[in-house]
């Protein structure tokens, strides 16, 4: 995974004392792809088999596995918590993407070394990923974005689409007058 902003020093940070990693943060601000990272490039995680779980709902299946690593991908739901506790339990280390608030981790902080990183408050990782794309953008339109979306490459990327060969600030003022144009006909 080349050209990975690591916006959130993982680098740097230490994983080995935590038996949960939550990263949690708006669709596709960089959760699944920070666990990647680590998995790949984190000497913590060097050469671990890892168990993964794609979550998104009530249906999936606890693995049967212990003191293992096991990532499960995009809880949705503060019920599927439920499954993540009965990982703990068997001794597993886990790695997490989640839509939930960190207040919902509360509860498993206090039974668990945990650490949560949130993906979806850095500015300036799109300020990045736009100069790398080569794109123009004043730092007022992405802070404008970021109150409305969060963090999010992937909205930011449904702009910019929408509006190919713009600003990012032109395709933000092109894409909300859309947004309103379109909300006026549904409403009539």
């Amino acid at each position: 995974m080349t050209g990975y902003d690591d916006f959130l020093d993982l680098k740097t940070a230490q994983f080995r004392s935590f038996r949960l990693t939550v990263f949690t943060g708006v669709s596709g601000s960089g959760k699944s792809t920070a666990i990647q990272w680590l998995i790949d490039h984190h000497h913590d995680f060097h050469d671990r088999p890892v168990v993964r779980v794609t979550g998104g709902g009530l249906d999936w299946a606890v693995p049967n596995i212990d003191d293992g690593l096991v990532v499960v991908d995009d809880v949705i739901r503060v019920k599927e918590l439920a499954k993540v506790i009965r990982l703990l339990l068997r001794g597993n280390q886990v790695l997490l993407a989640a839509h939930l608030h960190p207040a919902c981790f509360v509860p498993l902080r206090m039974m668990w070394p945990t650490h949560i990183w949130r993906t979806d408050l850095n500015r300036e990782k799109l300020e990045r990923h736009l100069q790398a794309r080569q794109i123009e953008f004043t730092r007022a339109a992405v802070n404008s974005y970021c109150d409305e979306y969060g963090s999010s490459y992937l909205d930011m990327a449904h702009i910019l689409e929408r509006y190919p060969g713009c600003s990012f600030d032109r395709a933000l003022r092109l894409f909300r007058k859309y947004c309103r144009m379109e909300n006026l006909t549904l409403t009539n």
